[in-house]
């Protein structure tokens, strides 16, 4: 029970990683405040985890919307009295290359991904700082450490908010508030197994050293050590839940390696044709 009745605020947590995160939180005993747009999934992810035996209670929430943010951190002081931990998952993405983009869409990334986590992080900060403790943990992306093609206005998002992640490590931690990152690379979800075309599956697979996407319960674990005290002396860190996408170079796999296109049995033995020789970073 690391996090035994650590209030913990989580955005985005109606589905997957965000709800992920909330079910592996609420294991360890915390009491987690589910906050989703989707007022639905927000209710159907809470009593889940109360039918579980666990403790939660959802709260609807746009973070695009300062009045919102307002609205849910007021929500989390008065049904459990503070916050503990905070977790800026929620988020919107596309992909869309960058002579295609309207400035609308733009702008609507830019004010959920990153306006919506600053509103978040200031608001909780301030709630935090009144008691002298606090753990901050910010969901950014890999796409937020290089130029990934067609990602320009989630990258740049996801950029800054990683480097919110450092500058709030700075100035919080004399408060007593801890701030650390999570990127993740490919997650297994049900957005990503619709939105994510055969061509990039493949992309992906052919650069991670590891072989395969994520599972949203290995980005929750990576939550969990964050906002323990096993992580103690830990601020201002971005931590790579990426299977080492972000650290891998130029990847040569011999002839007759093993695969990791789909038909690959992973065995070592050739089930399709090979890959190509030299894969570069995506």
């Amino acid at each position: 029970m690391r996090l035994l009745n650590k209030v913990s605020l989580i955005t985005g947590a109606g589905k997957g990683i965000g709800k992920s995160i909330a079910d592996a939180f609420a294991a360890e005993g915390a009491r987690v405040l589910i906050a989703d747009r989707d007022e639905a999934a927000a209710h159907a992810a809470a009593a889940s985890i109360v039918a579980r035996g666990g403790v939660a209670h959802p709260v609807i929430c746009d973070i695009g919307s300062e009045e919102d943010v307002n609205a849910m951190i007021d929500a989390a002081t008065s049904h459990f009295g503070t916050i503990d931990v905070l977790v800026c998952n929620a988020g919107l993405g596309f992909h869309r290359p960058l002579l295609d983009i309207e400035l609308a869409d733009w702008e609507r990334i830019l004010r959920i991904n990153l306006t919506g986590t600053f509103l978040c992080v200031q608001r909780a900060a301030r709630i935090m700082s009144g008691k002298g403790s606090g753990n901050i943990i910010i969901i950014g992306s890999t796409s937020g450490q290089k130029g990934a093609m067609a990602r320009s206005a989630y990258g740049v998002s996801k950029a800054g908010v990683l480097q919110l992640a450092r500058i709030a490590a700075t100035e919080l931690a004399p408060l007593g508030i801890r701030t650390n990152a999570i990127a993740p690379g490919p997650i297994t979800t049900t957005l990503s197994n619709s939105n994510h075309t055969p061509e990039q599956r493949r992309a992906y697979l052919e650069r991670i050293p590891m072989g395969r996407y994520g599972e949203a319960p290995e980005v929750a674990a990576a939550a969990v050590f964050l906002a323990s005290e096993e992580s103690s002396y830990i601020n201002g860190h971005i931590l790579n839940v990426d299977g080492g996408l972000n650290e891998a170079g130029l990847m040569f796999r011999p002839s007759g390696a093993p695969s990791f296109e789909p038909g690959a049995d992973h065995s070592g033995r050739q089930v399709g044709s090979p890959t190509s020789g030299f894969v570069d970073r995506l």
